[in-house]
């Protein structure tokens, strides 16, 4: 199993790359939608615009990934695809379907 040591929080790692790529770089967030967003627009480099509006989160595969042990969930921007992966829901916000 690949592994993120992150802490209590919300662990989130970018979509590109072989996974042990993407797994160090992870990094711990808040739960929160706009933490989601701080991530993405961090990873943009300011190449695409990120508002909370264009992002929605479903919930990847059936169950915990053996790989990292995460509820993985999708982080998706409308118009760009997958960007994201977190390791389970955003506090108050309902997941796509």
């Amino acid at each position: 199993m690949i592994t993120c040591q992150t802490g209590k929080n919300m662990k989130i790692r970018p979509h590109r790359g072989a996974l042990a790529e993407a797994m160090a770089n992870c990094q711990n967030i808040e739960p929160t939608l706009n933490a989601v967003v701080e991530f993405l627009r961090g990873g943009s480099g300011g190449t695409f615009v990120v508002t909370p509006d264009l992002v929605s989160v479903k919930k990847y595969g059936s169950g915990l990934d053996e790989r990292t042990g995460w509820d993985t969930h999708a982080v998706s921007l409308r118009g760009m695809g997958i960007m994201a992966w977190i390791d389970g829901p955003l506090d108050g916000m309902e997941i796509a379907k």
